[in-house]
């Protein structure tokens, strides 16, 4: 029996998406936005902490795909499973794959063979933002392994192991500088992007979160003091770790986030739970999320062609042009794709619609 879509991700898809383009938007400006006398260092540091916390996005998509899995299908993925998200999923992905490497090959005046190379990494090494993709597709098939041994553990120690070799793994990328070989610092990079062990502590809790959905949310709104503080002070040691130069790394996939990002999610569920059912903005954004996500880098770039040399543009202002127009140019794109025939093959399909909302006389 297919179950009920759960309203409270709606809401956690959609700050997750905001918060990746309002980061990325940051990121932007951080780097062509130049007012006369430059930025202070002060607020420079401050800006940059604040993208690093909406770096939680990311991780939280990672947690609703497992979790969304976990729920749906507790005993066996169908039969089609994986030709569908293939499909509407992994055929997107390589097809901006191809379509950032262009991009990159236009603006930095790139020979063929470099363009080539620059496709190569893309597809098979996460080379472009697309790179979480590849993560989902890992715990798949991860998942359908998993659930055939599952019943043979307890929750807490699978979720303990896991958060240990997490730690552990992203630890020697965090804590330790690539060994001395070519290209060292990319695969650095992206040996902690791509490979499944680098989110690995995320999908154990999502995982158990989603077969056991009843009894967790029951858990999460008795407990709900030690959620937002968990949250709060997760966040606190992100900010303290990394103004104080304990750990410099300006990622996600931070050992600190592992906390902090698993807090996020819990609290946003946590409030979503509360809510009798989520506003309309955001069940919009959850729809448009998956185009917004591949499309916004593209219109960040290209916004910012148009405003870089404005100088009467604030940071703030300079920012919040960014993260607008990025968000509602990648959803208008979106939309006329899934109306041209096979455009859905380019940013996917929009997502389905929440259908939890409380009619108006039943709500009066």
């Amino acid at each position: 029996m297919k179950r009920k879509p759960v309203k409270e991700i709606f809401l956690i898809r959609s700050i997750a998406c905001l918060a990746i383009v309002f980061l990325h938007s940051i990121e932007a400006s951080l780097k062509f936005y130049s007012p006369q006398g430059g930025l202070e260092n002060n607020t420079k540091v401050w800006y940059e902490t604040f993208a690093l916390i909406l770096k939680f996005g990311t991780p939280v998509f990672v947690l609703i795909s497992i979790f969304l899995l976990a729920y749906s299908y507790p005993q066996k993925t169908p039969s089609g499973f994986m030709q569908k998200r293939i499909k509407f999923i992994l055929i997107p992905y390589l097809v901006m794959a191809v379509f950032y490497a262009l991009l990159d090959a236009y603006i930095q005046h790139l020979t063929v063979a470099l363009f080539l190379k620059q496709l190569f990494m893309n597809v098979f090494l996460g080379g472009y933002h697309g790179y979480f993709i590849l993560i989902i597709f890992q715990f798949y098939l991860l998942y359908m392994l998993f659930q055939k041994y599952a019943y043979r553990f307890k929750a807490w120690y699978v979720i303990i192991i896991c958060f240990i070799i997490n730690f552990v793994y992203l630890g020697i990328f965090n804590f330790t500088k690539p060994i001395d070989i070519p290209h060292a610092e990319y695969i650095w990079t992206r040996f902690s992007w791509v490979p499944f062990l680098g989110w690995l502590f995320y999908f154990s809790v999502a995982y158990y979160f989603g077969i056991h959905y009843e009894a967790f949310k029951k858990f999460l709104l008795k407990y709900n003091k030690y959620v937002i503080a968990f949250a709060i002070l997760s966040c606190a040691l992100v900010v303290f770790l990394y103004q104080n130069n304990l750990l410099t790394v300006h990622s996600s996939k931070r050992v600190d986030m592992l906390l902090f990002s698993t807090a996020m999610f819990l609290l946003l569920y946590y409030v979503g739970a509360k809510l009798n059912s989520i506003p309309s903005f955001f069940s919009v954004i959850s729809q448009y999320s998956f185009g917004i996500y591949l499309l916004h880098l593209f219109y960040i770039a290209l916004i910012n062609k148009f405003i870089e040399h404005l100088p009467f543009l604030g940071l703030s202002m300079y920012i919040f042009i960014l993260l607008i127009g990025s968000t509602i140019l990648s959803m208008i794109s979106t939309h006329i794709l899934n109306i041209i025939p096979l455009g859905h093959y380019v940013v996917g399909k929009i997502g389905i619609k929440d259908k939890s909302k409380i009619p108006l006389k039943k709500a009066v």
